[in-house]
């Protein structure tokens, strides 16, 4: 390994197991990744965890259904029988950066290549807006920032966005000055991309991008495996939480309507999250 790109994932790996403690171990694991990930997928949920799985899988099932067909669900083999292993990504936004591209292959290099390939879903945070670091308005291509989604909606959140009615890329390339070969690529690329969002499952930016990840993810590999890669499923993490609250909020005893709603509940949860990275800061000196 360079020893540069070495030298930088020290620092990375520091920097996370200061304010991540929770996952530190995992820079001290050994285990080789394809029987590292081979065990995660063989785990089994307690006999309560099963059971609280069963709604969490029929949301997911209810949000696939209104981006993909049957057919497409069908030939992905999702069984929905076996415990949910889900793969977690940190931004609901198209496979253009190597963080969120590597995070599936490595969530599932088990499976990569396979004779037998069961789909593979991910729950994504679309709560981040467009202008969001790992997608900056658009693409990077050849280490150019292509973008095509306007400036004045830099700062809305995936979740809510409208699907873009345009994707000028070749228009980016062109006043990037790059080469006639990469305008000619792109606008390949724009050309599939507005077919994707004319797909009559597509309503909003956050469809669109589960289409077009399910679309471009077996592109990454090379055309003689594809037939022996899994199916990739984004689910934003948001329309999930949407589904399960609906039902979670309509028992009174549930530990999620006594978070909202019973001030002893809520204290507890205030108190014992405060400070911790991702959520509050009751001092207020970050967050």
């Amino acid at each position: 390994m360079d020893q540069r790109v070495h030298d930088q994932l020290k620092i990375l790996q520091s920097g996370i197991r200061t304010d991540v403690t929770l996952v530190a171990d995992f820079f001290d694991v050994d285990t080789p990744l394809g029987e590292y990930v081979k065990e995660l997928h063989a785990y089994e949920a307690p006999a309560e965890h099963r059971e609280r799985q069963q709604l969490l899988k029929r949301v997911i099932q209810e949000q696939l259904a209104c981006v993909f067909t049957e057919d497409e669900l069908e030939r992905a083999h999702l069984d929905w029988d076996e415990d949910l292993k889900v793969n977690i990504v940190d931004h609901h936004g198209f496979l253009n950066h190597a963080l969120l591209v590597s995070t599936n292959i490595i969530a599932n290099a088990h499976q990569l290549p396979s004779g037998a390939p069961q789909g593979i879903v991910v729950l994504s945070d679309s709560g981040v807006p467009l202008n969001n670091f790992f997608h900056k308005r658009g693409l990077k291509f050849r280490g150019q920032q292509l973008n095509f989604i306007p400036h004045k909606d830099r700062h809305v959140v995936a979740f809510a966005a409208k699907k873009p009615e345009q994707f000028p890329l070749v228009e980016a390339a062109q006043r990037a000055g790059m080469a006639e070969d990469a305008q000619t690529f792109l606008a390949g690329i724009a050309s599939q991309l507005q077919h994707l969002a004319e797909h009559s499952h597509v309503q909003s930016y956050k469809d669109l991008v589960q289409r077009v990840n399910y679309t471009w993810w077996k592109e990454l590999f090379a055309e003689e495996l594809r037939d022996r890669i899994p199916d990739l499923f984004y689910v934003a993490n948001e329309d999930v939480a949407a589904g399960m609250l609906k039902e979670y909020l309509q028992d009174d005893t549930h530990l999620f309507s006594r978070f909202l709603f019973d001030p002893a509940t809520r204290d507890v949860i205030v108190r014992t999250f405060d400070g911790v990275t991702g959520c509050w800061d009751l001092g207020g000196t970050r967050g």
